[in-house]
């Protein structure tokens, strides 16, 4: 761990750099048995499956985790604990983008029991970590079923949301401050603002969403709503305040799953309707400077994506991969530095992420290491979109993939391989316009253009 407090040291010691960490897709296993094969068992036992179990598993997984499954207690604790060992959990607050539970809990007769333990245990093991804040959002996996939550259900009978509630402010000191009680749009909804920042009195204002309700898999589904629990609503309403609000410079949005295609699978992940609704309100308000960051996870990869490549203002979404190796994406955290100059205008803006994940990948022993940043690896300058867009630029596929652009896909699942692993989803790769825009609209248009661009190639070429 020698080389990961360097990294801190060095970068806490420049005047105006300010950090935080993110953590994404815990997907803690309380099932996970090593006796059980990976596969389509993925460690742990089933109840609708007869090889799934010790006594009828063909093959065994490893002692602390393996690829293709979810996290073992050992594996969450060890980055919780890395995670505290890079940046100490006194100074440092932690974003954690969701999904603390395993998949699958559904086949199970109790799901919100394992729901609650997920959210029970890595709670506690934060505090005992020594974090203070820990600001997080729910997942698809944290609700009773895999991205169920009904919108329409009286407050009262939110009964898991309200439990897991009182986990996540456990970990919010201070949560009434601003809120002025246990906010009921969390218990209600699962979202909420609070204000980080040891700049007082200048902070940054997240704004944890439900982004479950905008899934293009959410169930019970009602287009029909245009504002599912208020929370665009509210959004503007946060927005608005803190334009008014002098100790608020800067705003930050934390969710679990992003707007846009799919890194894996090219669908879109939102409803259009949503997408629509959520990028006229970031357009709204980045001309006033005061959106700073848009924080996700929920893809189990590296990544980063604008919003719109012709208005960036907008800060690029940035996506990190997660602990659970359910994907065979290596198990990872990472450092987030940002502007905290509290004379300048950039206040709160993104300026680099320090990705750590597991040194080796046979899980016997869980040493963590700096892997990559996105200064050094990807040569941008900052976080901003017009560093991204430039990045982005000198992306080709044409006639092969070139070296800036594999890097990039090379670091997404980061198992230093150019393909993704056998049994990772990722079987084909982004189309780049994917990631420069996230309505379907701009991304049609954006794909006409390049196909245009290349059979104007090709022609050029086969004339010389």
């Amino acid at each position: 761990m020698t080389a990961s407090f360097v990294v801190f040291s060095m970068a806490s010691s420049k005047m105006h750099i300010g950090q935080v960490l993110h953590i994404s897709d815990p997907h803690l296993d309380q099932y996970y048995d090593s006796r059980i094969s990976a596969g389509e068992c993925r460690c742990h036992w089933n109840p609708h499956k007869d090889n799934c179990s010790a006594s009828t598993s063909t093959s065994t997984s490893g002692k602390s985790g393996s690829f293709g499954c979810d996290s073992p207690p050992s594996l969450v604790r060890s980055a919780i604990n890395a995670a505290a060992d890079v940046a100490p959990g006194d100074t440092l607050p932690v974003l954690l983008s969701g999904d603390f539970t395993r998949h699958g809990s559904g086949d199970y007769q109790n799901p919100s029991n394992l729901v609650l333990d997920a959210f029970k245990n890595i709670s506690s093991w934060m505090r005992d970590a020594g974090f203070k804040i820990v600001v997080s959002t729910w997942g698809n996996n944290d609700f009773r079923q895999n991205y169920y939550f009904d919108v329409d259900k009286k407050c009262s009978e939110q009964s898991l949301l309200a439990a897991t509630s009182k986990f996540v402010a456990s970990n919010l000191p201070n949560v009434n401050a601003i809120n002025h009680m246990l906010p009921t749009s969390m218990e209600c909804f699962g979202y909420y603002a609070y204000e980080i920042g040891d700049d007082a009195p200048v902070k940054i204002r997240i704004l944890s969403l439900n982004t479950i309700m905008y899934s293009v898999n959410h169930q019970p589904k009602d287009l029909t709503n245009f504002d599912p629990g208020g929370q665009f609503q509210w959004m503007e309403d946060q927005l608005t305040a803190c334009l008014q609000d002098m100790s608020c410079d800067a705003v930050w949005i934390l969710g679990h799953v992003p707007p846009g295609r799919e890194w894996c699978n090219g669908d879109p992940s939102w409803e259009e309707i949503y997408v629509k609704k959520y990028v006229s309100l970031l357009k709204k308000f980045s001309k006033h400077g005061i959106i700073k960051g848009q924080i996700f996870g929920h893809e189990h990869i590296n990544s980063i994506r604008l919003i719109d490549a012709d208005d960036l203002d907008i800060p690029p979404i940035i996506i990190s991969a997660a602990i659970s190796p359910v994907y065979s994406n290596r198990p990872s955290f990472r450092v987030i530095d940002y502007d905290r100059d509290r004379g300048g205008q950039n206040y709160g803006s993104i300026l680099n992420f320090h990705v750590y994940g597991l040194k080796n990948d046979n899980f016997q022993q869980l040493e963590w290491e700096e892997r990559f940043s996105g200064n050094t690896e990807f040569g941008l300058k900052n976080i901003s979109g017009r560093s991204v867009l430039t990045w982005f630029n000198s992306f080709a596929l044409n006639p092969t993939m070139n070296a800036p652009f594999q890097k990039f896909v090379t670091r997404s699942w980061d198992r230093d391989t150019l393909t993704p692993p056998m049994n990772s989803p990722c079987l084909s790769h982004p189309n780049i316009c994917h990631l420069k825009y996230v309505l379907e609209s701009d991304i049609v248009i954006c794909i006409s253009k390049e196909e245009e661009k290349e059979k104007k190639e090709k022609k050029e070429t086969m004339r010389s």
